[in-house]
């Protein structure tokens, strides 16, 4: 099978589903350690969310070579038969917010695409060990295909922070949180959408919970603290902590055992990442394992308010956003200095340290060491020190495959330097 990681979940019927990524969209460091159906791209992952919206689990992830290691190490294996069953297959970058009706009515031999002529999905019947993970040769196996009235994919970080409103609350909605106890609870609340708090989470006296604008999931073993005040929509992932006069502003994402405090706003902040002092971040994407100092802030909108352009890559024009409000792109194992102030339309590239008196520049390479001196490229044996240090601190461990991954990106930057 070419590029096929295979995950034994047990068959919903008798349609196999199968995610994979064609390698085609722009992510910037976003994806330099995950295929994009495992972005984050609400209160769950896109691949979780296409999951739930089919009503089946992923028996398959095909995706290019850079992440196969990474999706092959540690899976169970399950080994398909010959039989030429059906096999739904879906791209992993598909919203799963529109187009629902139209995946779902395929029949054998059907295939979606955008108006571009991406493949959205397609009902085939052929053996998995025949599939790949390029969207054009799938493509090639169906017999009828029909089109989208409007693109369903994902193509940048942008469409994440435009669509994020509509996939939160579609997440929030799905939540199996209980609903919190209004008469036990040492909370206010305020607002008629849903609130709810697991069993195990901990809110301090004088926490606002406010559900005017939408709903607030507080996940298992987060903690709140006191005068803390979380808009909704919001979401706030187990283990994490939003401590004392924390402000999350609506449409916020606070993934599992992050540590956040200061002000947020319509921002995802996908893992073990801590931002735990003064400082804003609006309308931004921040990876997992991400250390923010005291008092960094980020601008989200421009003096001129016009549109922002953000630079994915340092060889290239910076892209446009066709929104005027977008933060900061930050990537996996991103450390900055107390005081730290990113612009608005900034791409921190895996694996940086950011640490300068004046403004950061708005694109900073992968594993960049950056301060009033200049740019030198991270010692890498030191920066896996300094990660696993993190890491350990949540009894978390780099694999051997992402340890070669983010050895090939700092050895292939080096090289371009």
């Amino acid at each position: 099978m070419t590029g096929a990681i295979l995950v034994d979940m047990g068959l919903v019927d008798d349609r196999c589903l199968v995610l994979f990524d064609d390698g085609a969209g722009r992510w910037g460091p976003m994806t330099d350690l995950r295929a994009s159906f495992d972005l984050r791209t609400g209160a769950v992952s896109n691949r979780l969310r296409i999951e739930r919206a089919l009503g089946r689990t992923a028996q398959a992830l095909l995706v290019p070579e850079p992440w196969r290691d990474l999706y092959r190490n540690g899976a169970p294996t399950f080994y398909p038969s010959d039989k030429n069953g059906l096999v739904l297959t879906v791209h992993g970058r598909w919203r799963a917010l529109d187009g629902l009706d139209a995946v779902a009515a395929l029949e054998p031999g059907d295939a979606l695409v955008q108006p571009d002529g991406q493949l959205v999905a397609a009902l085939l019947r052929s053996p998995l060990g025949d599939l790949t993970h390029d969207g054009h040769a799938l493509l090639s196996k169906a017999s009828r295909r029909t089109a989208t009235a409007a693109p369903v994919l994902m193509e940048r970080p942008w469409d994440v922070i435009v669509d994020l409103e509509r996939a939160l609350l579609a997440d929030l909605e799905a939540s199996a949180v209980p609903p919190i106890d209004s008469g036990t609870t040492r909370a206010h609340t305020t607002g008629d959408a849903p609130i709810r708090v697991a069993e195990d989470a901990k809110l301090h006296p004088m926490v606002v919970l406010n559900a005017e604008k939408g709903p607030v999931v507080i996940d298992r073993g987060a903690i709140v603290g006191s005068f803390a005040v979380v808009a909704g929509p919001a979401y706030v992932g187990p283990g994490a902590i939003v401590t004392p006069h924390t402000h999350l502003r609506s449409n916020t994402v606070i993934g599992p055992s992050c540590v956040v405090g200061g002000e947020i706003s319509h921002s995802i902040l996908a893992g073990h990442s801590n931002k735990a002092h003064a400082g804003y971040l609006g309308h931004s994407l921040v990876g997992r394992w991400v250390n923010l100092g005291a008092d960094t802030t980020g601008s989200n909108l421009k003096n001129t308010y016009g549109e922002v352009r953000v630079p994915l890559d340092a060889e290239e024009a910076p892209q446009p956003t066709g929104t005027n409000k977008f933060g900061a792109i930050i990537g996996d194992h991103v450390r900055t200095a107390i005081g730290t102030r990113l612009t608005t339309g900034s791409c921190i590239g895996t694996g940086s340290m950011v640490a300068l008196s004046s403004f950061a520049p708005a694109h900073v390479p992968r594993f960049s060491f950056w301060t009033d001196r200049g740019r030198d490229h991270c010692d890498f044996e030191r920066f896996l020190a300094t990660s696993e240090r993190m890491m350990a601190r949540r009894n978390q461990v780099l694999t051997e495959a992402e340890r070669a991954r983010l050895r090939t990106l700092s050895t292939r930057v080096r090289s371009n330097k």
